[in-house]
């Protein structure tokens, strides 16, 4: 679901690195553009088996398509999971498309658009509304204005039936219910999510052997997060910009020893997945690289960033393997703008106490950075869109370089 053209928008050269000026229109239009797109597929292709397993989803998704054509709603509503996971259902039978109906008309419903609906999920699983986990079992109902909600539903975890009835005020949804989840950032956007509040939606890969857990997010947990986007804020501020218009929740692993581990889902926008660590300046990088990832994926949403003609495989220190020439752009993008961060700390005064060994970590990424950009610099098989990516960072990267030296 890509368009393919040589001659874009320069626009997205934005999507480089938050040291270039931001327009939002582009963003917000690339994001529900793509939005409205997989609904439409997804209601073409799954329409029988939506009537079958639910009521009143159709009407309320048509209705948001409605809304979203005319511009009467937020396009940062898009900018979520369950709108991936449709996408995500039309590419694989790994997903069960009722399923991933209801969680988007669950999402719509927490956002404001009124309905009145009901369907069964094909087996137990996690919902959410807002900042609540719902166990949901069998059938959720769902009756909403807009202002006042009631969701009912077999809880599994108390195996015994379930209503909540949320409200809407000036700081959003309330319920009387206590277990709402915790929210860090400058403006409260970011979600710490425990793993079962994903299980059976998002695969979790362990590629390298390095997680032991997925803890239950805690205060202490998001103090670390919260206090690493004050670092941003403080020592690059253009980072703190970056990180919070895309990431929207985290969910916790915990690694082995040192190890940190960070990931992003194509599938999931909004969604990252963020080791445990104490160490502020570790969890900034980790919220940058894996910000970085979410804009490269708004990028692919539009055109492909290699038109495939370069088979030759190329040697990414970020993971010691060899890799095919988009995920070497996809990791130098990311940490080139890590590299970028760091400058900005040093630039703006950030001393090494409390961040033990930073700037060790971002000399050793000045190479790291060298080698990725060697296999990409005036690479024919970069499309337009991979070298909006690509060489505006690049320059900027170089520039700096120059300035420092």
């Amino acid at each position: 679901m890509t368009m393919h053209n040589d001659a874009i928008d320069p626009r997205y050269r934005q999507f480089a690195c938050p040291k270039i000026a931001f327009d939002p229109v582009l963003f917000e239009a690339v994001v529900l553009f793509h939005a409205q797109a997989v609904v439409d597929m997804f209601l073409q292709r799954r329409a029988a088996l939506l009537a079958e397993r639910s009521v009143g989803v159709i009407p309320l998704i048509e209705r948001w398509r409605q809304r979203s054509q005319c511009g009467s709603l937020d396009a940062g509503l898009a900018w979520d999971m369950a709108f991936g996971r449709v996408q995500w259902a039309l590419e694989t039978d790994e997903v069960d498309a009722g399923d991933v109906a209801l969680h988007l008309a669950l999402h719509l419903t927490s956002h404001g658009l009124p309905g009145d609906w009901r369907g069964s999920l094909s087996e137990a699983g996690m919902m959410r509304w807002g900042n609540w986990l719902l166990p949901v079992e069998g059938e959720v109902s769902v009756v909403s204005d807009g202002g006042q909600a009631s969701v009912s539903f077999v809880d599994f975890a108390r195996g015994a039936p379930s209503t909540l009835s949320f409200y809407a005020d000036e700081h959003g949804w309330q319920c009387d219910q206590p277990e709402a989840l915790l929210r860090v950032g400058i403006h409260q956007s970011i979600l710490l999510l425990p793993e079962f509040a994903i299980r059976g939606q998002l695969t979790l890969e362990d590629q390298f052997g390095s997680i032991v857990g997925y803890p239950e997010p805690d205060a202490g947990m998001a103090d670390t997060l919260a206090r690493a986007l004050d670092l941003l804020a403080r020592y690059a501020p253009d980072y703190l910009i970056w990180v919070e218009r895309v990431i929207r929740g985290a969910v916790i692993c915990q690694c082995k020893e040192t190890r940190t581990r960070s990931s992003t889902w194509s599938e999931a926008p909004g969604i990252i997945l963020l080791s445990h660590t104490t160490d502020v300046a570790t969890m900034a990088e980790m919220l940058v690289h894996e910000a970085s990832h979410q804009y490269y994926h708004v990028v692919g949403r539009v055109g492909r960033v290699d038109d495939g003609s370069d088979r030759q495989l190329y040697y990414s220190p970020a993971v010691a393997r060899e890799r095919p020439l988009a995920r070497v752009l996809i990791a130098y993008h990311a940490f080139a703008n890590i590299l970028l961060m760091y400058r900005d700390f040093r630039q703006n005064g950030l001393a090494m106490t409390g961040t033990t060994g930073w700037w060790h970590t971002a000399e050793r990424m000045e190479a790291d950075v060298g080698v990725l950009a060697a296999p990409l610099c005036d690479n024919p098989a970069l499309t337009a869109y991979g070298r909006a990516l690509f060489e505006p960072l690049h320059q900027r990267v170089h520039a700096v370089a120059a300035i420092d030296g």
